[in-house]
């Protein structure tokens, strides 16, 4: 065991790394508010502000969410599909035929993954477009380009297209790329997440991004899904100072727990919702979360990584570390797998909830001759730890018909098992 307590008032801030997926500029400038130092693991987009990407007239015709938590989607029933789901939208590019994968631990197999990559058709001049897949499988969808991928769980896809008005979210089937339903939402829908069949997504109110629409849901398993709000929408912005954004929604292990953050430079604010009344339980200001557990949040700030209660926000522990960027919570609550850089080492923790206390899984040297391997959430779960080539699976695609070669870590047993199965491609 290693204790490494810190604060971050003794800790000086070096600036934002590299991006790990899409950071909007209002984002980062939460995360520059905050005085996070490197990567915060939100999502596997790269690089673009999707309200750029978006003509006032492109929901008027169909083509209108990130690591979803390990809920019981295998379990949930299927999405009806709607008469309302227009057969104009384009379905989505799959591969022929799906096969099983070897060498998938049964723990992790149909995990469904959501990243965004780099456009390799000729013409796309290096946008990007979102890509989904089935873990164990070659199952894998690229998105039409101009859709936002927002979630993905349980062998769904669900992308937005946006327009003055609102978005339409269409919900499509992974593996053979057909669009299953779609619904209207007055929300410019930005951030989205599954948890079974129960889809939330929150974003702006306009165009402007100067209203916050709040945070909205719609049951999937439902013939014709209807959108609702679950939080009010903030009223006043200006407290949060500029480049004010919706962040990304964590869900907790067990799907029970989802976490709704807004903020900009200034300040920001966490809602926790009750996934099962759909009411907030509580709120929490100025904190920066990666990962929850029903009763815990895990922050950062500076060079501290924290844990904090979710109904009182006090602080449990802190702990010091360069670079954050990813975190896996234990179902169970008694702990998170975090991937962080220390001292110019890449490394892997397993850190009690309770205690603090670390047990180092993986070191890796950032300047060593070997490459690097990160913690990859939505691949993992707390026992087998998946391990890519780069911080986001996305980049470890590189392009949206790219493969990924993925490592598996056994937390138990310390077997460490490279290049044990593909990602993506087909």
């Amino acid at each position: 065991m290693q204790d490494r307590r810190g604060s971050s008032s003794s800790q000086s801030g070096r600036g934002i790394g590299p991006s790990v997926g899409r950071v909007g500029s209002g984002l980062a400038a939460l995360l520059l508010a905050a005085a996070v130092v490197g990567v915060i693991a939100v999502g596997n987009r790269v690089g673009r502000n999707p309200l750029s990407q978006y003509s006032p007239s492109a929901a008027a015709d169909p083509p209108v969410g990130t690591a979803s938590p390990e809920s019981p989607a295998a379990s949930a029933p299927p999405v009806v599909l709607s008469p309302s789901a227009s057969a104009q939208a384009p379905s989505a590019i799959p591969n022929a035929r799906a096969a099983d994968r070897p060498g998938v631990p049964v723990e992790v197999r149909q995990r469904t993954w959501i990243a965004e990559a780099i456009d390799a058709t000729p013409g796309s001049d290096g946008r990007s477009v979102a890509v989904a897949g089935i873990e164990g499988t070659t199952a894998r969808s690229i998105l039409p380009a101009g859709e936002l991928g927002l979630a993905a769980d349980g062998g769904l896809v669900v992308s937005a297209v946006i327009g003055d008005g609102g978005s339409q979210l269409l919900i499509r089937d992974v593996e053979s790329g057909r669009l299953l339903t779609t619904l209207r939402t007055p929300v410019l829908a930005t951030r989205g997440l599954l948890v079974g069949r129960r889809l939330f997504w929150t974003g702006p109110g306009d165009p402007s991004r100067t209203v916050d629409a709040g945070v909205w849901t719609a049951d999937l398993a439902t013939p014709a899904p209807a959108p609702s709000a679950v939080t009010d929408p903030v009223a006043e912005l200006s407290r949060f100072g500029a480049n004010v954004e919706r962040g990304p929604l964590l869900g907790s292990p067990s799907g029970r727990t989802l976490m709704a953050t807004i903020g900009g430079l200034s300040a920001r604010r966490l809602e926790i919702v009750d996934v099962a009344s759909l009411t907030v339980r509580s709120a929490l200001d100025d904190l920066v979360p990666i990962a929850i557990t029903d009763d815990r949040v895990l922050t950062v700030a500076g060079r501290t990584m924290a844990l904090q209660d979710l109904t009182t926000g006090r602080r449990i522990w802190s702990l010091r570390a360069d670079l954050v960027y990813s975190a896996v919570a234990d179902p169970s609550g008694r702990g998170f797998v975090v991937g962080i850089d220390l001292d110019g080492r890449y490394l892997i923790e397993e850190v009690s909830t309770s205690t603090g206390s670390v047990r180092r899984i993986l070191a890796q040297d950032h300047r060593g001759a070997s490459a690097v391997s990160y913690l990859c959430p939505e691949l993992s779960s707390f026992d087998h730890l998946v391990l890519v080539p780069e911080p986001a699976l996305g980049e470890a695609l590189g392009v949206a018909v790219g493969t990924a070669r993925a490592s598996v870590f056994e937390r138990a047993t310390g077997r460490l098992q490279r290049n044990a199965f593909k990602v993506g491609g087909s």
